[in-house]
């Protein structure tokens, strides 16, 4: 975008005194401005952007943040000029397709840019990279928040990947199925303040899981349009996209679901971290097994009906904690769990969480195999 302020300064002195009118003077001015800029002048049919030009006459109009950001985003979709191309195919095909979506992301003034990359729909290896941009208040480009993510069916089949936006506006909901054991596990990535990825459920394939299923309920699909085709930042120029995020009752709904919803702080911990937070240290020897825990630490001791070590149905007792473990085994680092040691809200299903019938950790507490992270709280 060119300023007001500098079309005095883009011709020489004598140059300007071959000029016999003052508005051809400015005419020219302004055309060669552009061109040594080395940035193509936008359409003044592209709505929004004949008035981001301003006049020399005048006083320039205040633009909105709509305006700002679609001027952001149309030249980060500018492969020439863009610093987020060439952008990384994991495709690994010579063949590279781009298309751009805009999604309302709660934290955000404007709708956020996700750039898409990947090879041909046909290939062997249909996996995409996805970037995501966001409106800066200062500066000509956006800014890349988060990390660069991946969608589509991995190479050999080994896994595969369903970015979606949440209908509540709480960041973008990834899925990934490990197509070799079967396990699925639902993340969220909130990309404001804090990591911006973290795993919400997990289960697996072909089986139901209530966390799971609140999960597809929560996500929405995400439209793609190809970068030749900034209708879509026309329209937010304008202001017509609107804000579509939806309100919802993450509580009611697991509950509904027959969920039983408990507060606590996740905990990531090795084996051995485990054993001394129950003060079993001295059985370190025995016990630990070298694995990754995730755990709930209740705020308090809580009185729980879930399905006893032995299948024989519910039995209530007394927790401190509870395991979220995954069926497989967890390989887990702190990595996958953005929120460890936030306040969360989790809800686990009584029938899918049960007491030890062994010696295992953690010791004589419950661990569930369907749940979800309803919601976390920073500061607490």
């Amino acid at each position: 975008m060119v300023a007001r302020d500098h079309f005095p300064f883009c011709l020489p002195r004598h140059f300007l005194l071959g000029i016999r009118t003052g508005a051809i003077a400015l005419l020219a001015c302004a055309v060669l401005c552009l061109s040594l800029s080395g940035c193509a002048p936008f359409n003044s049919s592209d709505s929004g952007f004949d008035s981001l030009q301003g006049s020399v006459a005048s006083e320039p109009e205040e633009k909105s943040k709509e305006q700002l950001a679609s001027y952001q985003y149309r030249i980060a979709l500018d492969e020439k000029r863009s610093p987020f191309f060439p952008h990384p195919n994991p495709s690994g095909s010579d063949q590279t397709s781009c298309s751009y979506a805009l999604v309302n992301v709660l934290g955000f003034e404007t709708p956020v840019l996700l750039l898409r990359a990947g090879g041909p729909d046909d290939a062997s290896v249909a996996i995409d990279g996805v970037r995501v941009l966001a409106y800066a208040h200062d500066g000509i480009w956006p800014t890349e928040i988060g990390q660069s993510l991946t969608r589509g069916l991995g190479g050999f089949g080994e896994h595969k990947g369903l970015l979606r936006a949440s209908v509540a506006g709480d960041g973008l909901l990834y899925t990934e199925e490990d197509l070799g054991t079967g396990e699925v596990r639902h993340y969220r990535m909130t990309f404001i303040r804090h990591a911006s990825q973290r795993i919400v459920s997990v289960g697996m394939a072909g089986e139901p899981f209530a966390g799971g299923e609140l999960v597809e309920r929560e996500a929405r699909e995400i439209k793609w349009y190809s970068i030749d085709d900034l209708s879509l930042l026309d329209k937010l120029a304008r202001g017509e996209l609107g804000n579509d995020v939806e309100k919802i009752d993450r509580v009611a709904q697991a509950q509904d679901a027959g969920l039983t919803v408990l507060e606590g702080t996740l905990r990531v911990l090795e084996a051995s971290e485990l054993l001394e937070m129950q003060g079993m240290r001295d059985m370190a020897e025995w016990l630990d097994d070298g694995l990754t825990y995730v755990v709930l630490e209740l705020d308090e001791e809580t009185e729980l009906t879930v399905t006893a070590g032995d299948n024989s149905g519910l039995v209530e007792g007394s927790a401190s904690m509870i395991a979220l473990k995954p069926v497989t085994s967890p390989g887990w680092t702190v990595n996958d769990w953005g929120d460890n040691g936030a306040h969360a809200r989790v809800a686990i299903n009584p029938r899918m969480t049960w007491w030890p019938s062994d010696v295992s950790l953690p010791i004589n507490q419950p661990r569930s195999s369907d749940y979800l992270v309803l919601e976390c709280f920073y500061g607490y």
